[in-house]
């Protein structure tokens, strides 16, 4: 059978690895090179202890999670939790290396139009959408607004400079209004993620929240290399096969709802 995969994110790279060994004919098209634009916290947890350690890209195995709601939390991590961080750019390459080894067909910087998506299905036995959300599934058959209206936003920086307080460990807290959370997860002891997400409409500007929240931090004089934005899909679609199209990762709003990862959903779904 000819299989075409849509992303080269944890999806669609789970996806082209389980079916090249299996002997299925897989063609993975990414918009962009592997591992280029990644928006993403970086933390891996691997919540249903089915993926274990990932085989690229780690930077540390988190030994505590900090958590703050009215008083601090403490909850160790190293024995019982699966839970790492990772160079998420380097771990997705690491896994387009092992899907070629199997034979997988990886074609990047080709975006899929919905003229193309169309002749994909004409052209394949089936067509996996792992294009994240909103997905080019949701474009042709018109439920881009679902992802929109059954998602938290997020907006992040990356900032470099001492955290070297937090080796080892991950941080999150509540937000003021009880939406949603900040965290500071330690890609070194030099650099950080630092962001937040809100699960429910809100007039505050997200951006600025982020600002009173790093100069609450002590973070202010901190050097920002990069700022990104985008939603984490916590809601399923209603439908997740369109014809011969199967939607798997964020494109089938598998993030957690409990932490919005979905680092692990995704790359468990394109394997199923």
């Amino acid at each position: 059978q000819k299989i075409a995969i849509i992303g080269g994110g944890p999806a669609g790279l789970s996806a082209a690895i389980e079916g090249a060994k299996k002997g299925l004919q897989v063609d993975l098209y990414n918009r962009d090179r592997i591992g280029d634009n990644i928006r993403c916290a970086e933390g891996f947890f691997d919540t249903l202890n089915r993926i274990g350690e990932p085989k690229s890209g780690v930077r540390f195995k988190v030994k505590e999670l900090k958590f703050q709601v009215k008083n601090n939390y403490v909850f160790p991590t190293d024995n019982n939790v699966n839970l790492w961080m990772i160079d998420r750019r380097e771990w997705q390459i690491g896994l387009a290396e092992e899907a070629k080894r199997h034979g997988a067909k990886i074609v990047e910087n080709t975006p899929i139009t919905e003229e193309k998506f169309q002749q994909l299905t004409q052209d394949y036995d089936w067509v996996i959408d792992s294009s994240g959300a909103p997905s080019v599934t949701s474009k042709v058959y018109g439920f881009t607004t679902f992802y929109k209206e059954k998602a938290g936003r997020t907006v992040e920086y990356v900032l470099e400079g001492d955290f070297s307080l937090y080796d080892g460990q991950i941080f999150a807290a509540l937000n003021d209004q009880g939406s949603g959370y900040y965290w500071i997860f330690p890609k070194s002891k030099t650099e950080a993620n630092v962001g937040i997400i809100f699960f429910k409409e809100t007039d505050v500007n997200l951006w600025d929240e982020l600002d009173n929240i790093v100069d609450r931090l002590g973070l202010s004089s901190y050097t920002k290399t990069r700022k990104l934005g985008g939603i984490c899909p916590v809601v399923q679609p209603v439908q997740l096969v369109y014809d011969n199209v199967i939607l798997t990762g964020d494109a089938a709003g598998l993030a957690s709802a409990f932490h919005a990862g979905g680092m692990d959903n995704a790359f468990i779904s394109g394997k199923i």
